[in-house]
């Protein structure tokens, strides 16, 4: 009976820790993103092309201008919450300006949460 127990609290939080991990964003959110930077011609020289990672313990999404010499630099998006919210410097750039009228984009107040580190994040998508 003890042992029994000591077991219950165990499960519980082995569930509580599998609940608050990351997940990648869904595929609508992908083809949301994707659809504001074909409507936005953010790219007008190739094509645009948006992945969905965990990096750290947050989704983000990656997107790049995809051409015959290769892709570009990722803008990366932390997705929570049903919005877009921006990782790096170019990212933010159009969120400020380009998506700022997007009902999907939200800006995050500098300093970004500290667990967020940009040069993984960006990493991430190369």
């Amino acid at each position: 009976m003890k042992a029994l127990s000591l077991l219950v609290p165990l499960a519980m939080l082995a569930v509580v820790t599998n609940a608050s991990a990351a997940e990648k964003a869904p595929s609508a959110a992908i083809d949301r993103i994707t659809l504001m930077y074909l409507n936005h011609k953010i790219y007008p020289n190739g094509a645009v092309e948006c992945d969905s990672k965990v990096v750290g313990d947050r989704s983000m999404v990656g997107c790049w201008n995809l051409t015959m010499n290769g892709k570009s630099a990722p803008q990366v998006w932390l997705y929570e919450t049903d919005k877009f919210k921006p990782v790096n410097g170019s990212a933010r750039q159009l969120a400020e300006t380009k998506f700022a009228n997007e009902p999907d984009i939200a800006v995050m107040k500098l300093p970004l949460p500290a667990d967020i580190n940009v040069g993984s994040a960006v990493e991430g998508f190369k």
